[in-house]
């Protein structure tokens, strides 16, 4: 019989008196590759294991496991509402954060500055992304969000990247 409980713990009663606990993984740890290897827990812990469920991909130095985790949730958290996933997070060696999203699409947000937090850059993008990459063409392969006025793009080669035109529509007037 198994219970999923408060603290991330999935527990498996074995007699009324003993338990096993283990981790409930969320996410791949510094992976590129598939079998066996490090997961992370919601709460940022890092187990060896196998999990052949689709799990997104969190990366970062060593010791950042938390900090990592509370950024993906803040980083999905602005981006959902506008339809956006991220599948993949990652920390540089120098502190910078890239998101891929599950559309392919790479953020390049950089470091976290006192007076630029990368929320408030990925916030800033949320805003106006439906108003300008959504109307796209073709989806960018790369956003850079490291300008603290805004940001640049790279669409696919040979794409005009030129937003669509709305069909006008004659009324019976």
């Amino acid at each position: 019989f198994f219970f999923q409980a408060e603290d991330g713990i999935r527990d498996k009663l074995v007699t009324g008196v003993q338990t096993c606990a283990f981790p409930i993984s969320i996410a791949h740890w510094n992976r590129d590759s598939s079998g066996p290897g490090l997961l992370l827990s919601a709460y940022g812990d890092v187990f060896l294991g196998h999990n052949d469920a689709p799990l997104l991909r969190l990366s970062g130095p060593e010791g950042t496991e938390r900090e990592v985790v509370r950024q993906f949730v803040a980083f999905r958290n602005v981006l959902s509402p506008i339809g956006l996933e991220p599948a993949e997070v990652s920390l540089s060696p120098r502190y910078a954060w890239q998101i891929k999203l599950s559309n392919g699409v790479l953020l390049n947000i950089g470091r976290d500055l006192e007076k630029d937090p990368v929320v408030a850059r990925l916030e800033r993008f949320a805003r106006i992304y439906p108003h300008t990459v959504a109307r796209m063409s073709r989806r960018p392969s790369y956003v850079d969000l490291r300008y603290s006025n805004g940001f640049a793009l790279r669409a696919p080669e040979g794409d005009n990247a030129e937003p669509k035109r709305a069909e006008k529509t004659r009324g019976n007037a």
